[in-house]
């Protein structure tokens, strides 16, 4: 855009043949604040007065013979060929002024800097992968990665891909530094005192362990960063000073689980996190998160390795109701990941699962003699996300009611 560009709301956007899509998105806001009716004529072209011949020849109907709603049509292409010859520098103006509609003019504009729809796919998936594999480049500020961010959904949404605002809100989570080693230093004991005081709580506030032991992993060299965000958790509390867990009399003792793994979410170390939790009935009784000790090489390990860690926690769970006379068979176990069900219930060790320890394949005994059952579940009923990974407000507050948190007066 020309340094020129003039901010007066009443002028359009100046487009010097640079940046494209950055104008045509702001002349886009232009238009349909200045004259929507200007905006339809652009996209879905004028129907210019015209005549049909006895040939069936259609032909532009004379000027003499327009009708007033005739002359309506006319001067409203012209208005809107107007508003984009305005925007435009001379060299464009000479290539596009005999284009008859502004339609004419916006789709030469469109082929000319983006290209044919095969071109326009190309670009799409161009930007679509820069999109998944953005990341915070190294000694580069947040305002800079979020320009960077920026820039990339403006590109998309140009071509008409579009993302959903708690995709991008994830996106940009997993995006933020986790060390901050750059960061300012804080009082360590002050720091470590406000966990302590938020692990203890997380006992009866399941919906805040994820990202209480997240930031509990600092604690050896905290910054100013990370004392913020655990003041955002307490902020959240006390904006929630009555939610607590609710546990009916009348509830069964059915024992069933939920187990989830992010992989590589942890971007200091690029471990993954395992979290789940355990019912009887309706009636939460344990969950946890946590850092997998090793650095998993595939989602199914990773998601094999903390169903696992489930699975030991049911053992333990039966034995306990074994105490009080309840006896408990095929304790279902509810993953999102196939590919690690399958596994599990494969007798014959593949090659390509050799790299995954030893000691989690106990696991498969267990499903064989029928000590657990391993169920599928899609990913938008996985309550253990909640445990794993920072999620966007709409999915926290679904799961965070699936875990039997409610108002308690």
């Amino acid at each position: 855009m020309s340094n020129k560009e003039s901010m007066s709301i009443s002028k359009p956007p100046f487009f010097d043949g640079n940046n494209y899509s950055h104008w045509k998105a702001k002349m886009t806001i232009f238009i349909q604040a200045l004259d929507f009716n200007l905006w339809d004529i652009i996209i879905d072209g004028p129907e210019l007065p015209h005549i049909i011949s006895k040939e069936g020849i259609k032909t532009l109907k004379p000027r003499s013979s327009y009708t007033d709603d005739d002359r309506k049509k006319v001067q409203l292409n012209a208005k809107a060929k107007h508003v984009i010859i305005c925007a435009l520098n001379s060299n464009e103006f000479n290539r596009l002024s005999s284009c008859a509609t502004a339609k004419e003019i916006w789709d030469r504009l469109e082929v000319t800097y983006e290209g044919t729809n095969q071109v326009k796919d190309a670009k799409i998936n161009m930007l679509v992968r820069e999109y998944e594999m953005f990341s915070m480049k190294e000694n580069e500020n947040i305002s800079g990665m979020f320009v960077r961010f920026t820039n990339i959904i403006n590109s998309l949404q140009s071509l008409n891909k579009c993302y959903t605002n708690s995709e991008m809100v994830r996106k940009i989570l997993r995006c933020l530094p986790d060390k901050d080693e750059q960061g300012k230093c804080i009082d360590q004991k002050l720091y470590r005192s406000m966990i302590g005081s938020l692990l203890y709580l997380t006992a009866s506030r399941p919906d805040i362990l994820f990202s209480v032991c997240l930031c509990a992993r600092f604690q050896s060299n905290p910054k100013e960063s990370h004392l913020f965000t655990v003041k955002r958790i307490f902020k959240y509390l006390a904006y929630t000073p009555t939610l607590g867990l609710w546990y009916s009399q009348d509830s069964s003792f059915d024992l069933h689980s939920y187990s989830d793994a992010d992989f590589g979410g942890y971007k200091v170390d690029r471990k993954s996190t395992s979290g789940s939790c355990q019912y009887l009935g309706s009636m939460l009784v344990s969950w946890f998160s946590k850092k997998q000790n090793s650095v998993a090489l595939s989602t199914t390990e990773a998601e094999y390795i903390a169903v696992g860690s489930c699975c030991a926690q049911i053992l333990w769970q039966k034995q306990q109701l074994v105490d009080y006379d309840v006896y408990v068979k095929n304790v279902s176990i509810k993953c999102d990941n196939t590919s690690s069900i399958y596994l599990a219930k494969n007798p014959v060790h593949h090659s390509r699962t050799k790299h995954i320890d030893i000691r989690y394949h106990f696991l498969r005994e267990h499903v064989e003699s029928g000590d657990i059952l391993l169920e599928y579940i899609p990913t938008e009923k996985q309550v253990a996300d909640i445990f794993t990974k920072p999620l966007d407000e709409n999915s926290f507050s679904k799961f965070r009611r699936e875990l039997g948190l409610c108002e308690l007066e």
